[in-house]
């Protein structure tokens, strides 16, 4: 739905924002302190307010509604958001979609700190995900390309 339109309900699953992987106790401290090597403390210490609780992310503010296909894509991370502007009453957010380069690594392999915090290159106006997968926005046919504006509304948002 956030991503494709698509409201067919069959289809439609919850997707987590945060990884599922986070409510695992052994990983939580090394994903905390990853967040932090890209965001100010602050921000994360408010994130962390939200998720850090017994739950971790079986929350319903760490979901999205993604079609199937969208959310294994999500899983695998295929693509992502880059969030741009939030609606001054919150009812709606503005995010970036982007396709994300496909990287192999050995199963044990570890990056750099270099490689680590290098940006990554994502080319704009990609419209191919790996494996030629691509999306549409299922009300218009049109093709979801990297650089696209995707809008998210909040429940009861006439949208």
């Amino acid at each position: 739905m956030v991503l494709t339109k698509i409201e067919n309900p069959i289809v439609m699953e919850h997707a987590h924002i945060y990884p599922f992987s986070l409510g695992i106790a052994g990983q939580r401290q090394s994903f905390w302190d990853g967040l932090r090597l890209f965001w100010l403390e602050e921000v994360v210490d408010i994130w962390h307010e939200i998720l850090g609780t017994a739950q971790g992310t079986e929350r319903l503010v760490n979901t999205m509604m993604l079609d199937c296909t969208s959310h294994r894509a999500w899983g695998a991370a295929l693509f992502a958001f880059k969030f741009e502007k939030i609606s001054e009453d919150k009812r709606q957010m503005n995010l970036k979609f982007y396709w994300l380069p496909r990287r192999t690594m050995e199963p044990q392999m570890t990056l750099s700190k270099e490689e680590f915090l290098k940006s990554p290159e994502i080319p704009s106006e990609r419209s191919l995900g790996p494996g030629f997968l691509q999306f549409f926005t299922v009300r218009t046919g049109q093709t979801i390309k990297s650089g696209d504006i995707i809008t998210l509304y909040t429940l009861g948002s006439n949208h």
